[in-house]
């Protein structure tokens, strides 16, 4: 489970038992207070004193705050090992004196935005949506085509396919920009067409127009679609109108 301890039992607290952790690490319910256990979701903070053995607290989220004001009565107990695959949680609890490994399980599973239909469904926590989902929401509703999310009431916008693909050679900088920041997040990206550079480009996920006079005349002659240059991981790519540096992508 993790890296140089090996835990065999688990607890799940009520709050996330949806999740089904123990069924999804191969972990049996608790039973031996010497072995090493994993507590998933820190709501009851009782297991500290009764555990003889190894703790590793797998922090969920929410549990970080509503924990906040308990944090300090973990930072003597040397048998207990905090992890997380949220950096945010991660980050939370270094600055509260925790030691937090940032980690990633076998079988943890991202959300990612789901795609029904024409529209994209976010997960957002009812009760903490400046937490959870908020940075997806407000990037996605700068600028897109479609109806506007609401923090509050849900997370859908309409989208088709194809207004998720650029295309070098048919399209002026102003519309590849703006597609790239309808789109331009983590677990979306637009796809790319009509590039001819050497370095394979799947998705683009920030992009910004060069200005440069002495650049767009070097390159003016050049062809749309083509690799320009490459600094610092920037790429600069012809357009049909001018040149753009790709900031982000893959």
């Amino acid at each position: 489970m993790v890296r140089g301890i090996k835990a065999y039992q688990g607890i799940v607290s009520k709050p996330v038992l949806h999740f089904d952790f123990l069924n999804e690490h191969c972990l049996k319910k608790y039973h031996n207070i010497h072995e090493p256990v994993v507590v998933f979701g820190i709501y009851d903070l009782s297991i500290i004193n009764k555990h003889k053995g190894i703790i590793i607290l797998r922090w969920c989220g929410n549990d970080a705050r509503i924990q906040k004001n308990n944090l300090h009565l973990l930072l003597n107990h040397s048998n207990v090992v905090n992890v997380t695959p949220l950096p945010k949680v991660k980050k939370y609890l270094n600055n509260h004196g925790l030691k937090c490994h940032l980690i990633k399980f076998m079988d943890y599973i991202e959300v990612k935005p789901l795609q029904l239909g024409n529209k994209v469904y976010s997960y957002l926590n009812k009760y903490k949506p400046e937490y959870h989902g908020s940075n997806l929401v407000k990037k996605i509703n700068s600028k897109y085509d479609g109806e506007k999310m609401n923090l509050k009431e849900g997370s859908c916008f309409n989208r088709t396919p194809e207004k998720m693909i650029i295309n070098f050679k048919e399209m002026k900088s102003d519309e590849i920009l703006r597609r790239i920041k309808s789109f331009g997040i983590d677990t979306l990206g637009v796809s790319v067409r009509g590039y001819t550079g050497k370095l394979n480009i799947n998705k683009i996920y920030s992009a910004s127009k060069i200005q440069n006079e002495l650049l767009l005349h070097k390159y003016r002659a050049n062809k749309t679609g083509e690799f320009l240059l490459l600094y610092d991981g920037k790429l600069l790519v012809k357009t049909i109108d001018g040149i753009i540096k790709l900031n982000k992508y893959d």
